[in-house]
C-alpha cells in the first residue's frame, strides 16, 4: 500500500476540502469551532512539546513505544496509519512498515525504554530519545517509512543528559533539538550532514515533567509540578542558562501554589498554555508582554469545563497544541478526561479575557481565551482507556486536527485517536453538569491496540 502524501500547500483544512470529515468543521468562512479569524496556512509541522506520540502528517502515520521488549531485549515503536481517512478515525491501523515480515514494529537496538519522540518537518524523520540499560540517553534518528523500507539511520547519545521522564523538541527554524533528561536539557544540532550532540550545552533544571519551545523566539519553558524555569535556546551561553520563573496561584486544588505540569506554546503568537495537575483549569501566559529580568508574563486562569470519574493526577496535567486552529487539548494523567482550549488567533499586545467562555453569556473577541468542550476516552471491552503520563503521552495531527493519547485499558495497551474537529461549544462528557455544560460532545474517536 502506497502512504498517501498531502500538498503542502497555502490554504486551509477547511479549504483544502481533503476529507469530508474535517470538511465539516468549518464555517461558511472557514473559521474552526470557536476560532475569531481564518487560521494560517497548514504545513506539515513539528510539534512544539514533548511527547511519547509521534505523528508524520505527511505520510500520515503515528509512532508510539510499546511495552514488550523484542527477542533481543529490544524497545519496540508500533506504527499506526491513517493515510486512507474517510474518516481517519474509523480506519486507523496497525500497518507493516517493510517487506521482511517483521510486522508493523520497528526495534532501537540501542535502547530498551522510550523516553519521548518528536517529527522533523525539515527531513520528514523522526527524532527518538530513547535509553539503554546502562541509564545511557540516545538520540536515534528514523526515516518515516514506506512497504519496503525501514532504517534507523542514525544513533547519537547524549552526553549529560541523566535518564527518567525526559523529551525532545525539535526547532525547524534553526534545525536544532532540544533533549531533555529528567532534570537536564541540552541541544542536538542538526544543521550539518553529520547531526552532533552539544554535550557543553547541557544545564541542570528543575525536573522535566513537561517542557515547550516557542519556535520563533526560542525560549524554551520548563515545568515541574509547579516549579517553572525559562531557557533561551538560541543564546551561545555554554553551558545554557535557566532562569527561574514564578510559579502560578493555586486555583482551589488546596495547594500552596498550582502544581503546574503539562505545556504548550503557540509560537504564531507567543502564547503559552500551562495546566496544573488535580484542577480543572488551565493557564494562558502572553509572552508578549513577558519580562526576563525579573521574570514574568501576564496571564488568564480558563476554567475547564467539568469532568468525570475515573481521575488520575488531573484533569489536566498534559497539554499539546495545535497552531494551525490555535487550539490547545488538555488532558488528564492516568485518567479519561480531555478537554479543547481556544486561544487568540493573533498576536495580542494587551490583556487576554475570558470572553466566550459558554456559560458567560459574553461573546469572544481577538484577545479571548475560553473553554469549547470536554470529552472523555472511550472504554473497549469494558475497560474504560486511561491516558498515560510522565512522560507526555499526548500527540496531535495539526494538518488533519486528530488529537492522539497513548492510554492503558485493562492489560492492554491503545492508541487513541480523537477527531477534534467541529466541538459544539459548551459540549461536555455525557452526564456531567458542570457550569458551562450546554450539550454533549461525543467525538468520534478509535482505539487501537498495540501490544
Amino acid at each position: 500500500m502506497e502512504l498517501k502524501k498531502f500538498a503542502r500547500g497555502a490554504r486551509s483544512i477547511c479549504a483544502l476540502g481533503l476529507i469530508s470529515l474535517f470538511v465539516a468543521a468549518c464555517d461558511d468562512n472557514n473559521n474552526p469551532p470557536g476560532a475569531a479569524t481564518t487560521p494560517p496556512p497548514v504545513a506539515a509541522v513539528s510539534p512544539a512539546g514533548q511527547s511519547l506520540v509521534g505523528v508524520d502528517p505527511v505520510n500520515n502515520t503515528v509512532w508510539v513505544p510499546i511495552d514488550t521488549l523484542d527477542g533481543s531485549g529490544n524497545l519496540q515503536f508500533t506504527i499506526v496509519n491513517q493515510s486512507d481517512v474517510t474518516p481517519a478515525i474509523a480506519k486507523a491501523t496497525a500497518v507493516k512498515p517493510n517487506a521482511t515480515g517483521t510486522g508493523h514494529r520497528i526495534s532501537l537496538n540501542k535502547c530498551t525504554r522510550a523516553e519521548a519522540i518528536t517529527y522533523d518537518a525539515n527531513d520528514k524523520e523522526f527524532l527518538i530519545e530513547c535509553v539503554d540499560n546502562s541509564g545511557n540517553v540516545f538520540v536515534e534518528i528514523a526515516n518515516t517509512p514506506s512497504d519496503t523500507t525501514q532504517i534507523v539511520v542514525n544513533g547519537i547519545q547524549a552526553t549529560g543528559i541523566d535518564a527518567g521522564r525526559g523529551g525532545i523538541i525539535y526547532n525547524p527554524n534553526t534545525k536544532v533539538a532540544v533533549v531533555a533528561g529528567l532534570s537536564t536539557i541540552g541541544l542536538l544540532d542538526m544543521t550539518t550532514a553529520t547531526p552532533s550532540f552539544e554535550s557543553n550545552s547541557v544545564v541542570s533544571t528543575v525536573c522535566t515533567d513537561s517542557l515547550s519551545l516557542n519556535f520563533t523566539t526560542q525560549l524554551l519553558f520548563i515545568a515541574c509540578d509547579g516549579h517553572h524555569e525559562t531557557i533561551d535556546t538560541s543564546s551561545t551561553a555554554r553551558p545554557l542558562v535557566a532562569v527561574a520563573f514564578p510559579t502560578l496561584p493555586d486555583q482551589g486544588g488546596g495547594y500552596p501554589y498550582a502544581i503546574t505540569d503539562g505545556n504548550a506554546f503557540d509560537s504564531n503568537t507567543n502564547l503559552i498554555v500551562v495546566t496544573p495537575e488535580f484542577e480543572n483549569v488551565a493557564f494562558v501566559l502572553n509572552f508578549n508582554g513577558a519580562s526576563q529580568t525579573p521574570a514574568s508574563a501576564p496571564y488568564i486562569v480558563v476554567q475547564g469545563l467539568g469532568f468525570t470519574g475515573p481521575v488520575g493526577e488531573g484533569p489536566g496535567g498534559q497539554a499539546v497544541m495545535n497552531t494551525t486552529t490555535h487550539q490547545a487539548l488538555i488532558a488528564d494523567e492516568e485518567g479519561q478526561n480531555f478537554w479543547l482550549l481556544q486561544l487568540p488567533m493573533a498576536t495580542v499586545t494587551g490583556n487576554l479575557n475570558n470572553n466566550g467562555q459558554p456559560g458567560s453569556g459574553t461573546t469572544a473577541d481577538a484577545s479571548s481565551a475560553y473553554a469549547i468542550a470536554a470529552a472523555v476516552t472511550p472504554q473497549v471491552g469494558g475497560n474504560q482507556l486511561l491516558i498515560r503520563g510522565d512522560p507526555a503521552a499526548l500527540g496531535i495531527d495539526q494538518v488533519h486536527n486528530i488529537g492522539y493519547m497513548l492510554a492503558d485499558g485493562g492489560s492492554n495497551l491503545y492508541l487513541v485517536a480523537v477527531d477534534l474537529s467541529n466541538p459544539p461549544i459548551g459540549g461536555c462528557a455525557q452526564g456531567v453538569t458542570a457550569p458551562g455544560c450546554t450539550s454533549v460532545w461525543t467525538p468520534k474517536s478509535a482505539a487501537v491496540p498495540l501490544n
